[in-house]
């Protein structure tokens, strides 16, 4: 029994919507309702961002990566011509989730989708140089779990930058630069 195949396929391009991940800190802190002031900037036009609103989220996260599909759509349509499968870059605004780094009373208080253990029962972090490079993964030892992050005792100081997103995929071969605040897009 052959299964079916596809022979034409339409898209509704009268409506750019662009799909999102968002961590686990952010659903946990109220959910993506918390993504405000939403910009959508495509790689053809770096410098044009668009303005964006939550169309919906998705209840269940991913196997991969565990941060939670979002879908945003553009509020007016662009001049330019954008395709289905494009690359764009989403800058947002988040409200009501703990800072990254923020200092505990014992250690440096991280949100939980940053730390993973392997198969020798060990807690990690990625590492990510403020200059850029390859991420490093770094053994951390940690402490309480709090409302807002788990406490790291030691293996990372105040101020490390550390993935808190597609911490599964990561590798120490993959060149990896934290977000730089004020850059657009893919820049950033």
């Amino acid at each position: 029994c052959a299964l079916p195949i596809s022979v034409l396929s339409f898209q509704d391009i009268s409506v750019i919507e662009v799909v999102i991940q968002v961590p686990e800190r952010i659903i946990r802190c109220g959910g993506a309702e918390n993504l405000k002031k939403i910009q959508v900037c495509f790689e053809a036009e770096k410098k044009c961002c668009f303005a964006a609103s939550l169309r919906e989220s998705c209840i269940c996260s991913d196997s991969m990566t565990g941060a939670f599909d979002a879908v945003v759509v553009l509020k007016e349509l662009p001049e330019m011509k954008i395709l289905p499968g494009m690359t764009a870059a989403v800058q947002v605004e988040i409200s009501g989730t703990p800072d990254n780094g923020k200092r505990s009373a014992s250690g440096v208080l991280l949100p939980v989708e940053a730390v993973f253990s392997e198969a020798d029962g060990r807690s990690y972090a990625w590492i990510i140089k403020a200059e850029g490079g390859k991420a490093e993964k770094r053994r951390i030892e940690t402490g309480s779990l709090h409302n807002d992050g788990i406490e790291v005792i030691s293996g990372i100081k105040s101020g490390e930058n550390v993935a808190v997103s597609a911490i599964h995929s990561l590798r120490e071969d993959i060149d990896a630069r934290p977000m730089t605040p004020g850059k657009d897009g893919l820049e950033g």
